[in-house]
């Protein structure tokens, strides 16, 4: 990748993890003096970022279900498509629910649509060495356990260990 699309994939990623998209990095581009991505070079950034992280989700994926497949023994990969495994001492925190809220309180705000996933998928690959909750609502109303308690004052000990940065970066 050449230098200036390195920049912007970084200022467009930046942006995307602390919770702020287009309007923010103009701004701040703007308070520092720098020119900044058009609008639509910065959406094609965006999706740039999305193929990415989907190519790295799928190879993930694959490599998992090979991983399974070799083990000779499927109870070594529970899955649950019912919800029952909210009840049965896991913690995750509904995963791909987040998704779904995120899409279906949005409709017709794709603007608000695309920062609700995109704080979701960040929720969703948090851990305990990789706190990534800057996008997700702030707020004791929040459906963020980790900004709950923190707006509590008492945060909250992620024991997760979250999504392997392959996924992430």
């Amino acid at each position: 990748m050449k230098g200036s699309c390195l920049i912007n994939s970084s200022i467009v990623l930046g942006l995307r993890i602390i919770g702020k998209g287009f309007s923010a990095g103009k701004k701040l581009c703007a308070f520092l003096g720098l020119p900044f991505l058009s609008k639509l070079a910065f959406r094609n950034q965006e999706r740039k970022l999305l193929k990415a992280t989907e190519r790295v989700a799928q190879e993930n994926i694959n490599t998992a279900l090979s991983e399974i497949k070799g083990s000779n023994s499927f109870t070594k990969c529970g899955i649950s498509i019912d919800g029952t495994w909210q009840r049965r001492g896991y913690s995750s925190l509904n995963g791909c629910n987040y998704y779904g809220i995120a899409i279906r309180s949005n409709v017709g705000n794709l603007q608000k649509m695309m920062s609700s996933v995109i704080a979701a998928f960040f929720h969703c690959v948090s851990g305990k060495n990789n706190s990534l909750h800057g996008q997700c609502p702030e707020g004791s109303e929040s459906w963020c356990r980790y900004q709950k308690a923190k707006a509590a004052g008492s945060p909250l000990k992620e024991i997760e260990q979250g999504s392997p940065n392959k996924i992430i970066n």
